[in-house]
C-alpha cells in the first residue's frame, strides 16, 4: 500500500511477520521436492536469474523517497541533497587570533644536524660537515597552513535480505523520516569512515521474488531428476568395443556403472538447490537503507621566501601558532603576512563552496611555524650552504661537496 502522507515519525512498535510452524526454518536438502513438484516449477516459471531484481511496482512508495532507484548496486544509489547551511559564521562574534613564538637554532646544532644527515646517506663524507667553518647564517619561518573540511554524503537505495523472522518496523508503525533526520554519527571527527542505517518505517516483508517463496529454485542442468544422460554410454549403459580377431565386444559402462546416468555435477543428485536469495527462508524483508560516507579534505599553502624547495615543509612538524575548530572556521585576516591571510580566505571559499553533494560537519584549521636557517659556510677552498627545517631538525644540502656517487650528485 503507497504511503505518501507526510507527518514526523513516530516511536511506533516494532512488528513481527507472524510464521506457522516450521514456516520460518530454512529449506535444506531433506525437505527434497518431489520430482512432479520440480518439473511443475520448471515448466511453468523463467529461468531465475540471480541479478534480478523485483519490478518497481512491488516497491512501496513514502513521500520524500519517490526517487530512490530500484537496484541494489551502491554505484547508483541516490544521493541526497544536504539541508540548507545557516549561516553561523556571520551571527557569532568572531574569536581572537592568538599567535606562538618559535624556537631559534645554534651553530653547533646546526653543524650536527648535518652531521647526523651524512650519517643517514652512505654515500656522503663526514669531513666536510666536521671541518667547515661557517660563514653567515640566517633565521627564517616557513608558515604552513593547513584547512581540513569533514563532510558527510548521504545516498539512499532499496535493499533487500532474507527475512529469518525478525522484529522489524513497518509502515503500519509509523512515518519514515525524511533522510537527514535518521540518525547517523560518526565514530570520530575529521576520519573517513562509511556507515549505513534503515529508514525507519520502510521495511516489508514479501514472499522471495526468486524462488516465489518456495525456498528453493529447481535445477535446470538436470531438469530436476537429479542426473543426466551418461558421457561415455550416451544412457545405453554399456560400450562396444573390438577385440584383436575384430569382433564387437559389449561391456558395461565404466562410468555410469550400466545404470546410463551420471551425478549431475551442479546439484549434486537433489535436483534443487537452496535459494540464494533468500538463503531458504521463502521470504525477503525489503527497505530503504541510507549510506552516509564521511570524508575529511585537506588543503595546504606553503609561505617560504628561502630557496628551499617549498614542498620540504610539508613533511616535517613545525609549532603550531595558531588553530581554530568550528562548524565554519574564520578565515585567518590578522597574521602579519597578508599573504598568508589572503591564501586563507581563499582556501575556506574554495571548500565553502566545493561540496555541493555533501553537507559539512566541521571545520579546523591550523598555522604552523616550520624554523627554518639557512648556513652558508667554506670547506677546502669552496663556498657551500645548507638548511636546517622542521622541529625535528631535517637537512637540505644539495651543494653538499662530498657526494661520491652520481645519484647523490642529482639529489
Amino acid at each position: 500500500m503507497d504511503n505518501l502522507n507526510s507527518g514526523s515519525p513516530t516511536a511506533g512498535y516494532q512488528h513481527q511477520v507472524r510464521f506457522q510452524d516450521g514456516e520460518n526454518i530454512p529449506w535444506s536438502p531433506k525437505f527434497k521436492p518431489s520430482l512432479a513438484e520440480l518439473q511443475s516449477v520448471l515448466h511453468t516459471t523463467e529461468s531465475e536469474n540471480e541479478h534480478y531484481v523485483p519490478h518497481p511496482s512491488q516497491f512501496e512508495k513514502f513521500r520524500g523517497y519517490e526517487y530512490v532507484p530500484h537496484v541494489e548496486d551502491d554505484a547508483y544509489a541516490a544521493t541526497v541533497p544536504p539541508p540548507k547551511f545557516i549561516d553561523i559564521v556571520g551571527s557569532r562574534e568572531k574569536p581572537k587570533e592568538e599567535y606562538g613564538g618559535n624556537s631559534v637554532i645554534k651553530e653547533e646544532d646546526a653543524k650536527q644536524a648535518l652531521l647526523d644527515h651524512c650519517r643517514q646517506h652512505k654515500c656522503y663524507g663526514k669531513s666536510a660537515a666536521q671541518e667547515m667553518k661557517i660563514t653567515n647564517f640566517a633565521l627564517s619561518s616557513a608558515l604552513h597552513y593547513k584547512l581540513e573540511t569533514f563532510t558527510e554524503k548521504r545516498t539512499v537505495k532499496w535493499e533487500l535480505e532474507p527475512y529469518r523472522g525478525e522484529i522489524v518496523d513497518t509502515e503500519e508503525d509509523g512515518y519514515p523520516p525524511s533522510p537527514w533526520e535518521v540518525q547517523i554519527h560518526p565514530s570520530a571527527m575529521f576520519q573517513r569512515e562509511t556507515k549505513t542505517a534503515v529508514v525507519p518505517f520502510t521495511t516489508s516483508i514479501k514472499d522471495c521474488f526468486l524462488c516465489h517463496g518456495r525456498g528453493w529454485t529447481p535445477c535446470r542442468l538436470c531438469h530436476g531428476h537429479g542426473h543426466n544422460k551418461c558421457f561415455y554410454c550416451h544412457g545405453t549403459g554399456h560400450t562396444t568395443k573390438t577385440d584383436f580377431n575384430g569382433h564387437q565386444l559389449r561391456e558395461h559402462c565404466n562410468q555410469c556403472g550400466g545404470s546410463g546416468k551420471d551425478s549431475c555435477s551442479k546439484c549434486h543428485e537433489d535436483g534443487c538447490f537452496k535459494c540464494h536469495r533468500c538463503d531458504g527462508y521463502k521470504k525477503m524483508k525489503q527497505f530503504i537503507q541510507i549510506k552516509a560516507e564521511f570524508a575529511n579534505h585537506k588543503s595546504d599553502y606553503i609561505l617560504e621566501r628561502t630557496k628551499m624547495p617549498e614542498k620540504l615543509g610539508v613533511e616535517v612538524q613545525g609549532f603550531i601558532i595558531f588553530e581554530q575548530t568550528s562548524p565554519r572556521v574564520w578565515p585567518i585576516s590578522q597574521f602579519p603576512e597578508r599573504e598568508l591571510c589572503r591564501n586563507s580566505q581563499r582556501l575556506c571559499d574554495e571548500h565553502n563552496a566545493k561540496f555541493q553533494d555533501a553537507t559539512i560537519l566541521m571545520q579546523r584549521h591550523q598555522l604552523q611555524s616550520v624554523p627554518v636557517s639557512q648556513w652558508k659556510y667554506e670547506w677546502n677552498g669552496g663556498e657551500y650552504s645548507f638548511w636546517v627545517y622542521g622541529n625535528d631538525r631535517k637537512v637540505y644540502a644539495p651543494d653538499y661537496p662530498q657526494k661520491c656517487c652520481w645519484c647523490c650528485q642529482i639529489l
